[in-house]
Order: structure tokens, then sequence, then C-alpha cells
């Protein structure tokens, strides 16, 4: 005989009552995710690109990421470096080619508090060609705050290579010219 205890003073059993609580039908409505962990399922390998992408939020993420480091790629790849720092100076070159011959303009920006004042030695050379060989010059930096100088080379190469040296300190500039 089973025992029946009363639940409250209105002399209601246990065997009246009526449970809610179903695992079985809470198991059934429940996502797949939470059904494997009740399940004896194996359970699956950490791997760092489906851990990424295994919702589209993570996938849109992780896409405008590798967009992004691409773009930076090719910014900092293919485009030209026509500016740099010297000894405290914002330098930029431009050039242009007409008629054989390449136009050189360099500009100079006072960048620090005490810039460098002197000589600066301008080193240039073609990359593309084997036989052009190297054309140096010297110009002279001023305590103005802006300076441009104007030179010309006697070639016309699609890509100039500069070298700057005022004192201790050096510039590589790679110019694509026009």
């Amino acid at each position: 005989m089973e025992e029946t205890r009363i639940v409250d003073e209105k002399n209601i059993t246990e065997r009246d009552l009526h449970f809610y609580y179903n695992r079985e039908e809470r198991l059934n409505k429940a996502s797949e995710r939470v059904r494997a962990l009740y399940e004896d399922m194996p359970k699956r390998k950490f791997s760092l690109f489906s851990s990424l992408t295994d919702s589209k939020p993570k996938a849109a993420m992780f896409i405008s990421i590798i967009v992004m480091c691409l773009m930076m790629l090719f910014i900092t790849k293919f485009l030209p470096d026509t500016g740099s720092d010297l000894s405290g100076n914002a330098v930029s070159i431009h050039v242009m080619r007409y008629n054989g011959s390449s136009f050189v303009v360099l500009k100079k920006t006072a960048a620090a508090k005490d810039p460098w004042t002197g000589i600066v030695d301008v080193i240039t050379s073609n990359p593309d060609s084997d036989d052009a060989g190297i054309l140096s010059r010297q110009i002279v930096f001023t305590s103005l705050e802006t300076e441009e100088f104007r030179w010309s080379i006697p070639l016309e190469a699609k890509e100039l290579r500069f070298f700057l040296q005022a004192g201790a300190g050096t510039a590589a500039i790679r110019v694509k010219s026009e």
C-alpha cells in the first residue's frame, strides 16, 4: 500500500498533484547543443577557425578583420612612400618626368622643437635600371619652418629611390614619378 501524505490542510495528496516539469519534453524542445550535453556524444575538438565563424556575427567580424588587414597591407606595400622624418624635419619628395629628365621637388617642414640645420646629402638611384648609376647632391636646411628645393635629374624613370643623410639621421624614400 502506497503511503499518501497530506500536502496542505485541504487533504490534497501527492497523487493528486500534477507536476509540470518533464525532462524528456524539455529536452525535445531544447536546442541541439543542449541535447548534446545530455547525450553521450564525443566532444568536439577545439578548432580556431570554426570558433571564429560558428555564427553569423562572428563570421562577419572575422571577414571584416581580414579585409581591413588586406587593405592595410595593400596601402603599405603598393602606395609610394613619399615622406619621411629626417633628424626632426618632415621631408616629402615629388618627382615629375618630362622630355627625358626627371624634376625633383623636396619639401622640408620642421617637425621637432630643434630640427637639423645644415648640409644634407641626397643620393638618388634608379631601381629599374642597373646602368643608371647613382646621383648625389647636397642641399642645406636652414632654420626656416618650411623650405622647398628643386632640381632636375638627367634620366627619366618610373620610380626613384632617395637616400638622405643629415648628421646622424638617415631616411630612405621611394617615389613613383608622374
